[in-house]
């Protein structure tokens, strides 16, 4: 005959209490993570984790109500509303009100990447492409969240795809001389511009690369006379203005100067 293990503290077999556990519903089990008592869990449990962390991944992982479906535009619209009146902050809140079975993390995450028009819109400076080379070089081509942690206002998919789509593979290195006489006579048929149709002439430089190499090399408007007092005085003035990270808007006051004599002076 088989032992019966007895829960001593009730009497009840070990058996029918697994039962009973196996027959509480998803949404029961979801009403009672603000009672559950999350210390004894981590003590009896995940030593190594503390009651916030266990608490914060079964709301985040474990929850077998999450909806994992994609994102709907209605639902897109409701969680910017949302977003907004908690000041895109506090979102366990966000995830409450929004009551379509999302995770904090999920709402936070859909924002920055798909809602947040500060992240989405910026152009990439020359300063952006250098970080991102640098963060790639650190992290590697696989942890893109690791990489965009190391930029300013980027998200790992921003930074996954201008890597992949504009920086990766392309040729690197000296410009030679033929390389130069293209990029010139490109630039004079398509204008110092349009730098897709310019980089199209120019076999295995990107966009940038050529954008780059016109307006800090090539560009005949440029000035590579010495810096005079006034100069750097202005450039003072600049870098007080817009910061170390816009480089591009510092030049734009230090016409005839790049951003690029610009860092280098500074």
């Amino acid at each position: 005959m088989e032992a019966v293990v007895l829960d001593l503290k009730t009497g009840v077999s070990l058996e029918e209490r697994e039962k009973e556990i196996d027959n509480i519903s998803d949404a029961e089990v979801r009403n009672l993570i603000d009672v559950v008592d999350w210390e004894i869990v981590s003590r009896g449990s995940l030593p190594a984790r503390t009651a916030k962390e266990c608490k914060a991944r079964w709301i985040n992982f474990e929850d077998k109500l999450i909806n994992h479906g994609p994102w709907s535009k209605a639902e897109d619209l409701q969680l910017l509303s949302i977003a907004k009146e908690f000041g895109f902050a506090q979102w366990e809140s966000v995830a409450e009100k929004l009551g379509t079975y999302r995770t904090p993390a999920q709402c936070l995450i859909r924002y920055q990447r798909s809602l947040n028009a500060n992240l989405s819109l910026r152009e990439w400076s020359r300063e952006d492409d250098e970080q991102l080379k640098l963060a790639v070089d650190m992290c590697g081509e696989k942890d893109w969240q690791n990489v965009a942690a190391c930029l300013e206002g980027r998200t790992g998919q921003q930074a996954m795809h201008r890597w992949k789509e504009v920086l990766r593979g392309k040729k690197r290195g000296r410009w030679s001389l033929e390389e130069d006489k293209r990029l010139k006579c490109a630039v004079m048929v398509c204008g110092p511009h349009q730098w897709k149709s310019v980089a199209a002439h120019v076999p295995g430089r990107s966009e940038t690369q050529c954008r780059e190499r016109w307006r800090n090399v090539l560009d005949p408007k440029l000035s590579f006379d010495m810096w005079s007092p006034e100069e750097d005085e202005k450039l003072e003035e600049a870098v007080e203005k817009f910061g170390m990270h816009k480089w591009s808007s510092v030049a734009e006051v230090m016409s005839p100067r790049t951003d690029n004599q610009c860092w280098r002076r500074w």
